[in-house]
């Protein structure tokens, strides 16, 4: 059904004098665009990229924001999960394991606080 109806379609387009290809967005196969696109691909692809970037300023202040921001955010992973940050953390998380059900330790003067 879908084949026809494209075949239909393009014969249209081809005897009426090109009417229906200024009319429309004229694809591969005949036919036109859908609507309302299931497919995620098919949505990205019918957006009007052009359009929003030239009439909307979000569009181009998020595009030139994440290109701006992203080697400042490089620097911070690369800081954060360097060795030497890596150790003092671990040493840290060790010094805070403690067993609450353990016996506690007496000191040399036979107190058990710290």
């Amino acid at each position: 059904m879908r084949m026809r109806i494209g075949l239909f379609l393009s014969i249209y387009a081809q005897t009426t004098g090109g009417g229906y290809k200024n009319t429309m967005v004229y694809i591969r196969g005949g036919g036109e665009l859908i609507k309302h696109p299931v497919q995620y691909g098919a949505a990205l692809r019918q957006f009007p990229w052009v359009w929003h970037w030239k009439n909307g300023r979000w569009i181009r202040f998020v595009t030139y924001t994440i290109i701006l921001v992203q080697p400042a955010l490089f620097m911070i992973t690369k800081a954060v999960n360097s060795p030497e940050n890596w150790e003092f953390w671990t040493q840290k998380r060790e010094a805070r394991k403690h067993n609450y059900f353990a016996k506690p330790k007496l000191d040399d003067d036979g107190s058990h606080h710290h």
